[in-house]
């Protein structure tokens, strides 16, 4: 049976977050999305080439995960429920508590420059989903008119990409959830 792209790069975003991509082989390849090397070539050019297309799909489904909390009456209630589901995964899915453009940094320099671009256009668009929250906190009237919200997408963002850093290594829910409440307290004082 022939598996949809979608579904094959469900299969190798798990293998690429779970080891990274330098250690990852085609043979972890072969065997997560079931098929041979040369049909792995033959549908994605390259490991680097599925590669980009784990991110970019990693990015656009974050992206969109982000900006659906502004879709909400209170959009930094769910901002913060947005945070703990994404930071308190069960133990078998703990390596998707760390954020996939965050791992991939520690491989940059082995990483050919178009995957490198896709990743530092994808923390960009991160940031542009986090700002839009902002704005619409702001326009609920939960942040102030006089704010700064590129700062504060950017201090967001560095919230984020830090809380799931912690939730990974930590491992303690309440933790995670309390230095969550924490970061949003904090940001509607500075706001």
């Amino acid at each position: 049976m022939k598996l949809s792209n979608e579904e094959l790069i469900k299969s190798a975003t798990a293998v690429f977050w779970k080891k990274g991509y330098s250690a990852v082989g085609m043979r972890e390849l072969q065997t997560a999305l079931d098929m041979r090397p040369g049909s792995i070539y033959h549908r994605f050019k390259s490991k680097d080439g599925l590669f980009q297309l784990v991110i970019e799909t990693y990015v656009e489904d974050s992206k969109s995960d982000i900006e659906a909390c502004s879709t909400f009456p209170d959009t930094l209630a769910e901002l913060e429920k947005y945070f703990v589901s994404v930071t308190t995964c069960p133990g078998d899915l703990q390596y998707q508590r760390q954020c996939l453009l965050v791992r991939t940094l520690s491989d940059m320099e082995q990483l050919p420059e178009a995957i490198r671009q896709v990743v530092v256009e994808g923390m960009a668009a991160l940031k542009s989903a986090f700002l839009l929250v902002l704005k619409n906190a702001q326009q609920q009237g939960n942040i102030s008119q006089e704010a700064d919200l590129n700062e504060l997408a950017a201090w967001l963002q560095c919230q984020f990409v830090g809380l799931r850093t912690q939730a990974f290594v930590c491992d303690d829910d309440e933790q995670t959830k309390r230095l969550i409440n924490r970061a949003m307290s904090e940001l509607n004082s500075a706001a």
